[in-house]
């Protein structure tokens, strides 16, 4: 099955999909994946549909690339006939054919078949790099619905530690203790709001990738936590040679070039034409037996490329544009490569950060407000302090899913460069 045939069964497929998404969103009883909103943008996003119709134009081509040119027919009308032997002439009738030298028609389709390829893989670079902008866009709202909702846990509890504290202050405590916890409880809401905002914006941005509007989108699954084993860079930058569209794409230029480089050298060989001609002859008072009869010839002609000038200079040309295929193809694979390393460095520190966070600094820090709180009920610190611990935990929290969603934005990215999802 084509490429082109599977993509318009998952065309008419994509009704279907969006309807039961869309019916979760307004019921509120689902929630989006990942692979789901994977799927949606291949089917929804105008850009891949785009990028398909050129690939599906430009393979259209192919077949009429190594086509014969149009045959020539011309008529000739004598307005004062010509005396022959065997009558006067009134009309030549002519056909010619011009073929091309062996091997240019197909060097031609060659070219054309290497041109389908390269927009063939430009489509796939586009589906990947939609694929990755889903994926980080998708990481960053799953982060932010995340931290929305640590923020409101933290706010339920200042709203029970603000009671305690007017509670002791009728006990004769500070009045102080209770303004804390109310400025406290404002700086909260507006990191909410600010929260709330960013969140707003990451949905709008990921809905416009699957071709919706974020009213219309369904709420995100829980950001899942990255696996933890350690990725293998040499692999990688294998992975990055042999399946990179983009690089793929740059290669196939280069084979490109060098068929134009072919098909200009094929030039020098001369085109042959090749004609039958007929003449319509008159009734006439010759003698001769064959008189009145209409004679036909054929005839075949050569094209002598004699000027060589704008040939050699085409030449010259198409060597150069593959000489800067290649260059282009090195300079890009190291552009890529250090995009990968820097990826694949990212992923790993996020990941040491997690487990930093979930091993060491989240458990002390839990344990810290615990001891805080105790000591605040039995007046050996300062309200400050419990303010202060409950903050350091918040904060902890939200970056412990900050490195989440940056390792799953780190691994967006290397996936993108070195997976193809055609393969």
């Amino acid at each position: 099955m084509s490429k082109d045939t599977l993509f318009t069964q998952q065309k008419l497929q994509s009704i279907t999909l969006l309807s039961s998404l869309l019916l979760c969103a307004l019921n509120g009883a689902e929630t989006l994946t990942l692979a789901e909103a994977h799927q949606l943008a291949l089917l929804q996003n105008p850009s891949i549909e785009a990028i398909h119709s050129q690939h599906r134009a430009m393979s259209a081509r192919i077949d009429s690339a190594d086509a014969l040119p149009n045959p020539q027919v011309k008529v000739t009308y004598f307005g004062e006939s010509v005396e022959t032997r065997t009558g006067p002439q009134q009309a030549i009738y002519s056909i010619q054919q011009t073929v091309p030298w062996l091997t240019k028609l197909s060097t031609q389709k060659n070219i054309a078949r290497i041109d389908a390829e390269i927009i063939l893989h430009a489509a796939q670079s586009v589906e990947q790099m939609l694929l990755r902008d889903v994926s980080i866009h998708y990481a960053e709202a799953s982060y932010q619905e995340i931290a929305l909702e640590l923020t409101d846990q933290s706010l339920q509890w200042i709203e029970r530690a603000q009671e305690v504290a007017e509670e002791n202050v009728r006990n004769g405590r500070p009045l102080n203790d209770v303004l804390q916890f109310e400025l406290e409880l404002e700086r909260t809401l507006d990191m909410r709001d600010q929260q709330q905002q960013r969140l707003e914006a990451e949905r709008a941005e990921l809905a416009a990738l699957l071709g919706t509007t974020s009213d219309r989108l369904p709420l995100l699954a829980v950001l899942p936590e990255p696996r933890t084993e350690k990725l293998d860079s040499t692999e990688l930058k294998r992975q990055l040679r042999h399946n990179n569209p983009e690089l793929l794409a740059m290669k196939r230029s280069t084979a490109s070039a060098a068929q134009a480089t072919e098909l200009n050298r094929l030039k020098r060989y001369p085109d042959l034409t090749f004609g039958v001609n007929y003449i319509q002859v008159g009734e006439g008072n010759s003698n001769f037996s064959d008189a009145g009869e209409d004679p036909w010839n054929v005839s075949i002609g050569i094209q002598i490329p004699l000027w060589e000038k704008a040939n050699r200079a085409h030449i010259r040309a198409a060597k150069a544009n593959q000489r800067a295929s290649t260059a282009n193809y090195r300079n890009r694979l190291l552009e890529l490569t250090s995009a990968l390393s820097n990826a694949v460095s990212q992923h790993g520190d996020n990941l040491r950060r997690m487990q930093r966070y979930v091993n060491r600094l989240i458990p002390l820090a839990e344990q810290a407000l615990e001891n805080t709180q105790f000591a605040y009920e039995s007046d050996q610190v300062d309200v400050l302090d419990v303010i202060q611990s409950e903050r350091i935990l918040l904060d902890l929290q939200i970056n412990y899913w900050r490195a989440c969603a940056d390792t799953a934005k780190a691994h967006a990215e290397i996936q993108a460069l070195t997976t193809n999802i055609s393969k």
